[in-house]
């Protein structure tokens, strides 16, 4: 058998140090020799997330839409127009680590059939969930809470403190408690094809196409303070890979990506505004959704040092278009679709070692590759989290 793989390879590789499919950095137009299989794993561990873009691309915390003034807009019917029992003082972080499973094999010498598996762990770390009463209408805060409210500005914040936040796990919002949350589970599977359909000394070009299935649990929307792990919705992959060799030892690759989402429908509470998360339990509807489709382009090259070694970096522009939502109960669905087009830009470097080419001159067992990547999300807007994160990559050829 490894006879028959180290002959694939030989047949296949117009540059054995350039042997690439789809490592932790990037994509390629590469595809398996007949009867060759590809499996790896790929762990991504992530700083600690406390910013995210807003809608002119400066930075903001991720806990923004959490703190406002709680006036008749926050709570409708209960606080008097024009008047507010203080501002909410809201701070949480996010952690992230992602495992993910490919397995790749050659169907024939020009087409490769692949899937991935997803695993994420997600962890909401609550800091701080106060009122500040200091600019509140002192005159609601002793109708709201009685004539015996207690003078002082630290107890008048823990009392406050404690009716919001019961208010918010109580009828008429009903959300789970405020409180630090983490999970993990399984996102969304993706299955697919890559067909090579030239080959030659200076160009590689292939298409890939494929499917996302909705297998990854999506937000609560009874839990405001949770994180999903998938979106909840089909979607089609169409990707055109076109590598340039022309250049010994360089990789050069430029990958257009095109993510249709295919409509769906899900159980959404319908915001009176986006920057005011708790919408009452009354505006819990299933709805008809349409997520926006996405279309990235990324720049990628690899150089490799010698026939073990290769160093990487990649450049990504990816953009967002705007959700459609609409329903049957008459609510303010728009306001579900403002700040969800959304772009990001981010850079990757990498670092990869190889058996590979050892491995087609008989001097390695076993053909397998290592490697390391930082990621950085530099640039976005409208919500995208702005992430740093390494990722390691451990890929087997048999």
């Amino acid at each position: 058998m490894g006879c028959l793989i180290r002959c694939a390879f030989v047949v296949m590789s117009v540059c054995p140090l350039l042997f690439l499919y789809g490592n932790a950095v990037a994509d390629s137009a590469e595809v398996l020799p007949k009867g060759v299989s590809r499996v790896s794993v790929d762990y991504s561990y992530y700083q600690t997330v406390t910013d995210r873009f807003d809608p002119d691309g400066d930075k903001e915390s991720v806990a923004s839409d959490f703190n406002a003034t709680i006036d008749e807009n926050v709570f409708p019917g209960v606080i008097p127009t024009f008047t507010n029992i203080g501002d909410t003082v809201v701070d949480f972080d996010y952690d992230f680590r992602d495992l993910i499973i490919n397995y790749q094999y050659g169907l024939t010498d020009r087409v490769t059939i692949g899937i991935m598996i997803p695993y994420y762990w997600n962890k909401t770390n609550l800091k701080e969930a106060r009122v500040d009463t200091s600019g509140a209408t002192q005159a609601v805060l002793d109708g709201l809470l009685g004539p015996g409210f207690p003078a002082g500005a630290a107890t008048t914040d823990a009392v406050v403190t404690a009716f919001v936040l019961g208010a918010i796990e109580s009828p008429p919002l009903s959300f789970e408690p405020f409180e630090s949350w983490d999970g993990g589970g399984l996102s969304d599977i993706e299955v697919g094809l890559r067909y090579q359909y030239f080959n030659d000394d200076i160009w590689r070009l292939a298409f890939t196409g494929g499917v996302r299935l909705p297998t990854g649990k999506t937000d609560d929307p009874d839990n405001l303070i949770d994180t999903e792990f998938g979106s909840g919705a089909a979607a089609l992959l169409l990707r055109f890979n076109q590598d340039y060799v022309g250049i010994e030892n360089l990789l050069l690759n430029l990958t257009l990506k095109y993510d249709w989402v295919l409509p769906d429908k899900e159980t959404l509470r319908i915001l009176d505004d986006p920057n005011l998360p708790p919408a009452p339990a009354a505006n819990r509807e299933k709805v008809d959704r349409d997520l926006g489709d996405t279309l990235a382009i990324e720049l990628y090259g690899d150089w490799s040092v010698n026939e073990s070694w290769s160093v990487s970096t990649l450049y990504t522009w990816a953009v967002r278009q705007k959700d459609e939502i609409d329903g049957n109960l008459g609510l303010a669905y728009e306001s579900m679709e403002d700040e969800t087009d959304a772009d990001h830009q981010a850079l990757t470097v990498g670092v990869t070692y190889s058996t590979v080419s050892r491995y087609l001159e008989d001097q390695v067992n076993i053909p397998f590759e290592v490697g390391l990547s930082y990621e950085n999300v530099f640039a976005g807007n409208n919500n995208y989290l702005k992430q740093q994160l390494y990722t390691l990559n451990i890929a087997l050829y048999f």
